[in-house]
C-alpha cells in the first residue's frame, strides 16, 4: 500500500481530488486529509505517508512551508504542488524545496494519472533499494535484527535461496579458486525477473565466499508460489555447465529479521550434505541432517593396505588404491564432508608412517581443505591429493639447489604477473607454464612471498586499479576493470572493496 494525505482548505475540491487518486489505483489509499499545511504536518508525522498532495494557499501554514518543514525530517517524502494559479515564482520555490510534481486547479484526471504513474515507479524503486540495504545488513550481522529501520513492502512471506558453485568452502577470501567469478558470468537476476510477477520482489546478493550467491524473494500471495518450479528454472541455466551447483531453499518467513538466520542454516546444511562432484537441490522443510558416521571411518582393510605400501614406498601401489577409494566415493555418493575427514586420515597415516615425514612444517590438511574447495570433480581431485601424497614418497628439490631453483621459478611468476596482469590468469595456466603442480607452486611462492601466487596477482592489479582510478578520472569502472584483467566489472568492484574497503567509486572520490 501506497499511503498519501491530501492538505487543502476546501473541501469539495479536497474530496474531489481524493476519489480522483484512488480511481487510479488499489495500491493508492488516502490516509489522512488536512484543511491547512499545520494539520498536514501532524498527519505527516504521525501515519508517515508516501505522497503528499498540498495546496499553496492555505490557513495558518501554507503549503510551501508546510513543505519547507517536512523536508527537514522526511527527505524521501514525494510532494506534490497544487494550485490555481500558474504563477512561475511559486513553480521556482517549488523546485527549490524538491517538489515532485506540480498540479494546475482543476485537477485534471489524465494530468494526476501521469503523475501517480511517475511517482508511484519511483517509491517502488525507493522502496526495493531500502529493502535490500535493509536485507544486505540482516546478511552481513550477527545479529537478527540491525540497527535500521525495516521497509514496509507489504510481502506476505520471504524466502531465501543460497546457491553455491563448485565444492562448499571454509575460506571466505580464496583468490586462487577456480569458481570465484562463476556466478559473474550467470544472469541470475533475468532468470528470475522471467518467472517472478509483477506483485513479487527479489534481491540478489553477494554471499559470504566469492563461489556463493543469495536470492532473498519477497512475495504479496505466498499460497500461489511454486518454489520449487522456480528452483527448476534455476537449475535449467546451469545444466550445461561442468562446474556442480547446489541450491539450498529456506522454509517461508513472515518477516524478513529472520532471513540472516535462515541463511546460516542453510550454509550449515551445504557444508555437512553436499554431494561432492555433483549438483543438488535441497528444501528447509525436507532437510534431515545426513547421519554418515560410518562413512568418515577408513575401513580397517584398506588402512593396513595403505599402510603397508607407505612404509615400503610402493608410491604407484599406494595412489592406486587411492584411486579406487575415489571411485567407491563417486559410485556411493560420499559427501564433501566425508571426504575431508576420510583425505585427513590418510594424511595422519602418511604422517605416522612414511620414511620420508621429515621436515614438514606445512598444514598438510589445511592444504588438502583447499585442493577439495577448488576441484569441481573426482579427477581434479585425485591431481590435487596425489601431489599431497607424493611427498611421502618422493623428495622434491631441496637443499640450496632446490632453493635457489624455486627462487628461480617465483621470480619467473612474478615476472609474469607484471607483464600480462591486464589477461585473464589462472593458477592453473602458471603451474603449467613453469612444469610445477599448482599445489607446489602455491606453497613455494607463499614460501618465498608471504603471500600466495592469486594474492599477489590480485595485490598487483589492485594497485594498478587505485592509479588509474585517480589519475583518470573520466575513465569508466569498466575500463578500468579490463584494464587490469577483469573481464566483469561487478566481481572486479567485489575484489576492489574486499581488498581496500572501499569500492572503486568511493576510493576515487575520497
Amino acid at each position: 500500500m501506497i499511503k498519501v494525505v491530501i492538505a487543502e482548505d476546501k473541501p469539495l475540491i479536497l474530496r474531489s481530488i481524493k476519489s480522483k487518486i484512488e480511481s487510479f489505483s488499489d495500491e493508492l489509499k488516502v490516509v489522512g486529509e488536512a484543511t491547512n499545511g499545520l494539520d498536514a504536518l501532524s498527519l505527516i508525522e504521525e501515519l508517515e505517508p508516501d505522497i503528499v498532495f498540498t495546496d499553496i494557499r492555505m490557513p495558518v501554514m501554507d503549503g510551501l512551508e508546510l513543505v519547507a518543514k517536512a523536508r527537514e525530517k522526511y527527505e524521501e517524502l514525494h510532494f506534490v504542488i497544487i494550485s490555481g494559479y500558474d504563477d512561475f515564482e511559486y513553480a521556482r520555490q517549488a523546485l527549490k524545496l524538491k517538489v515532485s510534481d506540480y498540479l494546475l486547479k482543476p485537477v485534471k484526471q489524465t494530468e494526476l494519472n501521469n503523475i501517480l504513474d511517475k511517482t508511484i515507479s519511483e517509491i517502488r524503486l525507493n522502496k526495493l533499494n531500502e529493502t535490500k540495504t535493509y536485507i544486505q545488513s540482516i546478511l552481513q550481522s550477527s545479529s537478527s535484527t540491525p540497527d535500521l529501520k525495516a521497509p514496509d513492502l507489504c510481502c506476505e512471506s520471504y524466502w531465501t535461496v543460497l546457491l553455491n558453485a563448485g565444492p562448499y568452502t571454509n575460506f571466505v577470501i580464496d583468490y586462487a579458486n577456480p569458481f570465484n567469478d562463476y556466478w559473474s558470468k550467470k544472469d541470475i537476476e533475468k532468470v528470475l525477473s522471467c518467472y517472478i510477477y509483477p506483485e513479487n520482489n527479489f534481491w540478489v546478493f553477494d554471499g559470504r565466499s566469492f563461489n556463493e550467491l543469495i536470492v532473498v524473494l519477497g512475495l504479496s500471495e505466498n499460497e500461489s508460489f511454486d518454489i520449487k518450479s522456480l528452483v527448476n528454472s534455476i537449475r535449467e541455466e546451469f545444466d550445461h555447465s561442468s562446474v556442480p551447483v547446489s541450491i539450498a531453499v529456506s522454509k517461508p518467513m513472515e518477516n524478513c529479521s529472520e532471513i540472516g538466520i535462515e541463511t546460516q542454516i542453510l550454509r550449515a546444511f551445504l557444508k555437512e550434505n553436499i554431494i561432492f562432484g555433483k549438483s543438488g537441490d535441497f528444501y528447509r522443510d525436507e532437510m534431515k541432517l545426513f547421519s554418515s558416521r560410518e562413512l568418515t571411518i577408513l575401513d580397517s582393510s584398506v588402512e593396513k593396505k595403505l599402510i603397508t605400501f607407505i612404509q615400503n614406498g610402493l608410491k604407484k601401489n599406494f595412489l592406486k588404491e587411492i584411486n579406487k577409494l575415489f571411485s567407491y566415493w563417486e559410485l556411493n555418493n560420499y559427501t564433501q564432508s566425508n571426504i575431508e575427514s576420510l583425505l585427513k586420515q590418510i594424511i595422519k597415516l602418511c604422517q605416522k608412517h612414511s620414511l620420508k615425514n621429515s621436515g614438514f612444517d606445512i598444514d598438510l590438511e589445511l592444504e588438502a581443505d583447499e585442493i577439495i574447495s577448488s576441484s569441481k570433480d573426482y579427477y581434479a581431485l585425485f591431481q590435487g591429493m596425489s601431489f599431497i601424497f607424493e611427498q611421502f614418497f618422493t623428495s622434491y628439490a631441496s637443499g640450496d639447489a632446490g632453493s635457489k631453483y624455486n627462487r628461480d621459478v617465483v621470480s619467473k611468476v612474478e615476472a609474469y604477473f607484471n607483464t600480462s596482469y591486464a589477461n585473464p590468469i589462472t593458477i592453473g595456466e602458471v603451474a603449467k607454464m613453469v612444469n610445477f603442480h599448482p599445489v607446489y607452486l602455491s606453497r613455494i611462492f607463499k614460501e618465498v612471498n608471504g603471500v600466495s601466487p592469486m594474492e599477489y596477482l590480485t595485490s598487483l592489479r589492485i594497485n594498478k586499479a587505485k592509479d588509474l582510478l585517480l589519475s583518470d578520472p573520466d575513465l569508466s569502472l569498466k575500463d578500468v576493470a579490463e584494464f587490469v584483467g577483469y573481464t566483469n566489472p561487478f566481481y572486479f568492484s567485489r575484489v576492489f572493496k574486499t581488498v581496500t574497503g572501499k569500492s572503486p567509486s568511493e576510493y576515487r572520490n575520497a
